[in-house]
């Protein structure tokens, strides 16, 4: 709860984002296939980007176990990193349960949660890790059809 109540300050640096996706997959696999989940990495080099690369990985783990919680029965975990107009892109996308659309606007909020005995912190940290970082970002779910997150980062200028 301290965590939450007062992130630490974000230290940020030139970061490689296809480390830091490539360390919570390393970090979340074993768990994901054991519940019969498929991953697909889909990492083009992207420019380094300026963010804090522990609370970025952070926020990776919160998504990709949220995403492995919405398929029980298995399913599809797409991890997709590319340059979009001029900004690196960052997409994980489930095929999971995917959220009612009346519970979108929600799924940030602390102590929010549609996962029995789940504590609804999860996403609501996760969010105040993206504002500390600057990292805009983009929800769509399609219930039935999974839920898919689209982070914007910032790009490292060097001096």
């Amino acid at each position: 709860l301290l965590e939450f109540a007062r992130p630490a300050e974000a230290e940020k640096t030139a970061v490689n984002l296809v480390d830091v996706f490539d360390r919570a997959l390393e970090m979340t696999r074993a768990q994901l296939e054991k519940s019969g989940i498929n991953i697909v990495q889909e990492f083009q080099e992207v420019p380094r980007v300026f963010v804090d690369a522990r609370q970025t990985q952070q926020i990776l783990l919160k998504l990709i176990l949220n995403s492995a919680q919405a398929m029980p029965q298995g399913g599809t975990l797409r991890m997709v990193l590319a340059m979009e107009n001029g900004e690196v892109r960052a997409i994980i996308a489930d095929t999971g349960c995917g959220i009612p659309p009346e519970h979108l606007e929600h799924i940030f909020d602390p102590f929010f949660t549609l996962q029995p005995g789940g504590t609804g912190l999860g996403l609501s940290m996760a969010h105040s890790l993206m504002e500390e970082n600057a990292i805009r970002y983009e929800v769509e779910s399609c219930l039935g059809g999974g839920t898919t997150f689209r982070l914007y980062f910032p790009l490292w200028k060097a001096e």
